[in-house]
């Protein structure tokens, strides 16, 4: 009987654990192609922004002129991995430059250039211009 509960017990702990789907890493970089420094704002969904049961966190960053910036890395998703995610992730995402404000919807996934580097990890890239800000 203990031979049996334990091979029981085994089976359940070892179908729970390899069931299990394995998470997808997402990171989102802005690229600043610009002269000068561009502040972000950013509203993200620490959990999936399409519910009810969303936190929302907001991030406040300055990118140097030139440089790629890390500004969200996430790994609560499941596979595969999905161009279309970054309306999962952020809520707003407001840039300045200056006294400018960029009146462009950088939620939209057309904008950023999606890079899978393996089967369950991604990179996404926004490049912010001048342009963004005429």
């Amino acid at each position: 009987m203990k031979k049996t509960r334990i091979l029981l017990i085994l089976t359940v702990l070892s179908l729970t654990i390899l069931s299990c789907d394995p998470p997808a890493y997402y990171d989102y970089f802005i690229i600043n192609k610009c002269n000068e420094n561009i502040d972000v704002k950013i509203k993200a969904c620490t959990l999936n922004c399409n519910t009810n049961y969303s936190k929302i966190v907001e991030l406040d960053l300055q990118i140097n002129p030139n440089t790629t910036q890390l500004i969200y890395s996430d790994d609560r998703t499941i596979l595969p991995l999905d161009a279309r995610m970054i309306d999962y992730f952020f809520e707003e995402i407001i840039i300045t430059k200056g006294n400018d404000i960029s009146k462009i919807n950088y939620i939209d996934k057309d904008l950023w250039d999606f890079n899978p580097i393996s089967k369950d990890h991604a990179n996404s890239y926004l490049t912010i211009t001048p342009k963004d800000f005429e």
